[in-house]
C-alpha cells in the first residue's frame, strides 16, 4: 500500500474523492469521450492498481486452496 504515496496515483484519489464528495459530480461521466483525458486516465489508473491488488490476493487464495 506504499505505492498509494506514487505521484501517478494521487491525481487519480484526489478526483475520486472530489466525486465521492460532490453531489453533482459522477464518476460516470469521466467514461464519457467528451470529458477531460487527464482525468479519466487518473481514475483509470489508480483503478488498475486496486484491480492488480485484487487479482494477487485471488491468486494467493486459490494457492492456498490448493495446498
Amino acid at each position: 500500500m506504499e505505492d498509494l504515496e506514487d505521484d501517478s496515483l494521487k491525481p487519480g484519489m484526489r478526483i475520486l474523492r472530489h466525486i465521492y464528495n460532490s453531489e453533482d459530480d459522477d464518476v460516470v461521466i469521466y467514461a464519457n469521450s467528451t470529458h477531460l483525458q487527464e482525468e479519466a486516465i487518473a481514475i483509470r489508473n489508480l483503478l488498475n492498481f486496486y484491480e492488480n491488488i485484487s487479482a494477487g490476493v485471488a491468486a494467493d487464495i486459490e494457492m492456498i486452496k490448493k495446498s
